[in-house]
């Protein structure tokens, strides 16, 4: 009891230090229609997540002819990498898969690729493979690529503070039917239900408050993302 109280106020701490950190951060977040770009790069630590944290925004970009990049971290589950290629396949993306290590097979992929924002699970997620993904993004970026992207975090396993908030109650029953491809994962956890839950909530910041909505953190460049991740995980 004592070790879940103390990981409760870490996080209350991380929290305020979002908040604080980034300084575009209120508490009252800003409802866009889509977040800047034109190119977007999806990373997903696991196969579901790019759903589950922003399948919304993504049906939102296609229909918008954003152009977007899936890239899942490495995965020894065949099933539900084939599960991921039939979403891919219905979203009509081409996905890319990490074969072997992660960090440097997404570094060759943006040196050689125009990516304007780049999509990743929230820094204060608190599971590890999507903390994993967020350290190796940030190594990249802080000692190997100089572009200037905008950062988009997405809400997966955590609840974040947002600073942004897409209305998508008119491609909610498209997300759910993505989702409901992913049957793995589906039999132990009601993700559809939890899902509904939070995109239901999230409406609290929408001017419509009878739909669905996705929150995210936007950051408007490299440096903001830095920042907020030293000043998030230093000790």
């Amino acid at each position: 009891m004592v070790k879940y109280w103390v990981r409760l106020f870490k996080l209350i701490n991380k929290l305020k230090i979002l908040k604080s950190a980034a300084t575009n951060i209120s508490a009252n977040p800003v409802e866009i229609a889509l977040p800047p770009g034109n190119n977007f790069l999806i990373i997903a630590p696991h196969p579901d997540d790019e759903i589950i944290g922003c399948g919304g925004l993504i049906l939102k970009l296609l229909t918008s002819k954003k152009n977007i990049r899936l890239f899942y971290n490495k995965t020894n589950d065949e099933i539900r990498k084939c599960e991921a290629l039939e979403v891919c396949a219905k979203l009509n993306i081409t996905p890319q898969f990490a074969n072997n290590y992660f960090r440097n097979e997404l570094k060759d992929f943006l040196k050689n690729n125009i990516i304007d924002t780049i999509v990743i699970p929230n820094i204060i997620d608190n599971h590890s493979d999507h903390q994993e993904i967020v350290n190796d993004l940030y190594f990249i970026l802080k000692n190997y690529i100089a572009n200037n992207y905008k950062i988009l975090m997405y809400e997966i396993w955590t609840a974040h503070q947002p600073n942004v908030i897409i209305d998508i109650s008119d491609v909610m029953q498209e997300k759910i039917k993505l989702l409901k491809i992913y049957k793995s994962q589906l039999i132990n956890k009601d993700y559809e239900y939890i899902i509904r839950g939070l995109n239901s909530y999230r409406t609290a910041y929408l001017k419509n408050q009878n739909g669905f909505a996705e929150s995210f953190v936007l950051l408007h460049n490299v440096s903001e993302f830095l920042y907020l991740f030293e000043t998030l995980t230093k000790k």
